[in-house]
């Protein structure tokens, strides 16, 4: 009955002259929903139940394959502090198949899981590895909060080494951005690393990483 409510809401909040499809390059199945519109109704439809069924309501989110739902289920998750990490691994592997989802999720659920759950790190540094862009992404992103907050420097290090020369512009963005992230502070260890990497590193990842340093010292990481 939840789930069909919400779906409800969406099919009313849908708007004809908007199309989120332009913001993608890979297909997306959505509403077309205004992201205030789907905030607001994660927040009235939030679940008042016990924890197993939010969950159980986030898979059912989720399975649809709408944006919007999958949206939903990232504020759901948020608010409520759903940091059971076999259950948002599931969400990686299984449902994550745009930078969206990867970004909400991994800012703001991922990342502070890993704040309080550290011995999940590993696991999470292994997505690097995985064929998927997102997964690869997944792994970078999951690691701006903590960064943010002055943790992990070590592990920011070696994800961006592992993604180094990685082809996909989505992963050397999310890389990127975690290392812009880091800049804010640890700007000198970050410079060092771009200067001792800049041969290798793509330029988009290169240009993301130094976007917040001063002037001087991007001329210093662009200069060939």
């Amino acid at each position: 009955m939840l789930i069909e409510s919400i779906r409800l809401e969406l099919r009313k909040k849908s708007d004809p002259s908007y199309s989120i499809q332009r913001w993608f390059k890979e297909p997306i199945k959505a509403y077309n929903v205004r992201s205030a519109d789907v905030k607001k109704i994660a927040k009235d439809f939030f679940p008042k139940g016990p924890t197993c069924e939010l969950i159980d309501a986030c898979d059912a989110l989720w399975a649809s394959g709408y944006m919007e739902e999958g949206t939903i289920a990232i504020e759901w998750a948020k608010k409520a502090k759903l940091y059971e990490f076999h259950m948002l691994e599931t969400w990686v592997y299984k449902y994550v198949k745009n930078w969206a989802h990867v970004d909400g999720l991994c800012c703001y659920v991922i990342g502070p899981m890993l704040v309080k759950k550290p011995e999940h790190i590993d696991r999470v540094k292994s997505w690097t590895k995985s064929s998927s862009r997102w997964k690869r992404r997944s792994a970078a992103v999951s690691f701006i909060f903590p960064v943010r907050k002055g943790l992990y420097k070590e592990h920011m290090f070696d994800i961006a080494s592992s993604l180094l020369k990685d082809n996909d512009d989505i992963v050397q963005k999310g890389y990127g951005w975690l290392l812009k992230e880091g800049c804010k502070k640890f700007q000198k260890e970050v410079f060092d690393f771009v200067m001792k990497n800049k041969k290798d590193m793509p330029r988009t990842a290169l240009r993301y990483a130094i976007e917040k340093m001063p002037e001087e010292l991007k001329k210093q990481a662009m200069a060939k």
